[in-house]
């Protein structure tokens, strides 16, 4: 949300909310993952990362759901976390069972 807000700057509206924010946190499960260790090569010395997969189910309301959504979409855009200047970061949205659904459809 912060980085949204950034990138976002000629808008007169924020949108970090602390509540939707733990709201997202609450109703977000990781549900599966296979994660790896790497390194990540950076100035000639290699940086402790990672690499791999993980699959989020995100109940309650259509309109959590699409922000969250939106929120990935983004990252994908932008990447998450520090260093994504430098290639670090990069996010790939993969939609499983014809996109965004929410449980009750």
């Amino acid at each position: 949300m912060n980085k949204y807000d950034e990138a976002m700057k000629e808008s007169d509206s924020s949108m970090f909310d602390l509540s939707t924010l733990d709201e997202l946190c609450e109703k977000t499960r990781i549900i599966r993952y296979n994660l790896r260790s790497c390194g990540f090569p950076l100035e000639g010395v290699m940086i402790p990362s990672f690499w791999g997969s993980m699959s989020l189910k995100i109940s309650g309301a259509q309109t959590l759901i699409n922000f969250a959504h939106m929120l990935f979409r983004f990252g994908e855009y932008s990447g998450i976390g520090i260093k994504t200047s430098m290639g670090m970061g990069a996010v790939a949205v993969i939609e499983k069972n014809g996109g965004v659904k929410n449980e009750n459809d």
